[in-house]
């Protein structure tokens, strides 16, 4: 949920005007939720239109998919993905690779038992 607070950006009608950076305005063509993009430069749609959708890219972002078609803008945003994809390294990674290698132990203890035998 904080990431859609922190990158839903700001709602607008279609045909609203937009100001860019620049100084330039631009219509909106269909009514949604608009930001600037990361640089900064000019206004796009929000990828994190709604809840649901924000929390898909929080699962897609801590299991380490990151498929990178929908990335934060703001600062905010920005600390909030690289939180979200150190817990995932820390509360999957890790795990997978302990539990990896008492796997190949306990398979390497096996095998010296069978050959002793």
């Amino acid at each position: 949920c904080l990431i859609y607070f922190c990158e839903v950006g700001t709602w607008k009608p279609a045909g609203s005007l937009l100001v860019h950076p620049s100084g330039e305005t631009t219509k909106t063509r269909d009514a949604g939720y608009w930001r600037l993009n990361l640089r900064g430069s000019e206004w796009e749609r929000s990828p994190f239109y709604s809840i649901p959708a924000s929390m898909w890219w929080v699962v897609v972002t801590t299991t380490t998919v990151g498929f990178g078609d929908v990335v934060p803008t703001t600062a905010v945003g920005q600390i909030f993905a690289t939180i979200a994809m150190l817990t995932g390294l820390i509360m999957l990674a890790m795990p997978i690779g302990v539990i990896g290698a008492n796997f190949m132990a306990e398979l390497e203890m096996e095998h010296e038992a069978k050959q002793a035998h």
